[in-house]
């Protein structure tokens, strides 16, 4: 098996499991739009949309040919946000042990 059919392989175990390695993949500096990040997360863009409205993904930049973030971006605030209910699952492990019994 070469390079290119464990690559495929690798793909389709990683889509099987719900990974997502596309945005992983993309050069942080990479622009990207409503229709690429819903191609990404393989939802629909109004989805995308909701999710800004509801404070779980932040606005895209306005820039003269469209409405963008980049991967850097995106990545860094999945990975702030992980690590903010990351902060609150262990402040309330704290509360629930300090409770007396």
């Amino acid at each position: 098996m070469n390079q290119r059919e464990q690559q495929k392989d690798i793909d389709a175990s990683a889509e099987a499991a719900g990974v997502i390695c596309a945005l992983g993949q993309l050069p942080r500096g990479a622009l990207l739009n409503y229709e690429a990040l819903a191609d990404i997360f393989q939802c629909h863009q109004e989805t995308i949309r909701r999710a800004i409205e509801s404070g779980h993904l932040s606005p895209p930049v306005s820039l003269p040919t469209g409405k963008f973030w980049t991967v850097g971006f995106l990545l860094d605030h999945i990975e702030g946000r992980l690590r903010a209910m990351l902060e609150q699952q262990e402040k309330e492990a704290l509360k629930v042990a300090r409770l007396p019994i």
